[in-house]
């Protein structure tokens, strides 16, 4: 749908989904970096960040292309924690098998983060869509 004269197309609730996408990646590396600068393990800050980063995505992005956030947090979450955890504990790269297992528990102390970041992105990309039906009609 074209924009009326004299208006942007990029205000805030008309970005594109890679904006969103980065918006999230971003609240993960601050997240990150906040949780190395803490000297802790990954948990909630992470997934404090990471929520925020959600919200301001799924809000951020077009109504129609907020379905395209849902993915990302739990990546980026996971993603984030296994950096943030293998730059706070150095002992564990001493093996594979020890990073692995870390791995998990980095990302697993994030569960509940991860699905509430989800639901969160799936409630809001909903929302919008049915908004946006209805301003349609």
């Amino acid at each position: 749908m074209p924009e009326p004269t004299g208006q942007s197309s990029t205000g805030w609730g008309r970005l594109p989904a890679w904006a969103g996408l980065l918006m999230v990646l971003g609240a993960a590396t601050l997240g990150a970096a906040f949780t190395v600068a803490s000297e802790r393990d990954p948990g909630r800050a992470l997934g404090a960040f990471v929520l925020a980063g959600t919200l301001a995505a799924a809000t951020g992005v077009r109504a129609r292309s907020a379905y395209a956030i849902i993915p990302v947090p739990a990546l980026a979450y996971a993603a984030a924690a296994v950096v943030a955890g293998s730059i706070h504990d150095r002992a564990v790269d001493t093996t594979h098998t020890a990073l692995a297992l870390s791995a998990v528990q980095w990302i697993a102390d994030g569960f509940i983060a991860m699905t509430a970041a989800t639901a969160l992105a799936v409630l809001v990309a909903l929302a919008r869509w049915l908004l946006s039906r209805r301003t349609v009609r």
